[in-house]
């Protein structure tokens, strides 16, 4: 009987899991320019690739310390430069407000952004502009489109525990979201 409850419990919390991200339906997105396909999810009323973007698009792009191995598994790493314009057609990089509203809405349905059904966060490090790579499976890093100043811009980091600011030179993931009026037409 005991075992029968354990296995009700883990039953009845992956489908509140399932129910909670939205993930019950698979969303696909092909992008035209390289035919790769990423999983996106529907997460409250956002839309957001489960996987970082991985579209070679050189200068401005490079794969963590050069070794493309690691690109199907954490994708490109990007200079802010070139993360505000390598999304897919009918996709953004996410404003800090975009995130924010993500954060929120995780923590009020007891998930978190390393939920392989949700957001599905990717620990892939980040680039420095002198060419230094570090952080490999201990921090994820991505970049937002919100300007701090000339030389800096905001991002989401494990390493920050949330919104910090970086220099622009520097090399972060991608996550697109789907642009708003994309969504609105598809609902």
């Amino acid at each position: 009987m005991k075992k029968f409850q354990q296995n009700l419990t883990f039953t009845v919390a992956i489908l509140a899991l399932l129910f909670v991200t939205g993930c019950s339906s698979k969303i696909k997105l092909t992008d035209s320019r390289d035919g790769k396909t990423y999983s996106a999810v529907k997460i409250g009323n956002q839309i957001w690739m489960q996987e970082n973007l991985a579209f070679n698009s050189i200068p401005g792009c490079w794969a963590y310390e050069h070794k493309t191995s690691y690109v199907n598994e954490f994708g490109y790493l990007y200079s802010w430069e070139k993360a505000c314009e390598v999304c897919p057609e009918g996709w953004k990089l996410p404003t800090k407000e975009d995130y924010y509203e993500l954060f929120d809405y995780l923590k009020e349905n007891n998930d978190n952004l390393f939920n392989p059904l949700g957001y599905n966060a990717k620990i892939g490090g980040w680039r420095y502009g002198n060419d230094k790579y570090t952080g490999m499976k201990e921090h994820a890093s991505y970049w937002t489109s919100s300007d701090r100043n000339s030389s800096s811009a905001h991002y989401w980091g494990t390493n920050a525990d949330g919104i910090s600011a970086a220099l622009k030179d520097g090399g972060k993931a991608v996550r697109c979201i789907k642009v708003e009026t994309t969504l609105a037409s598809e609902e």
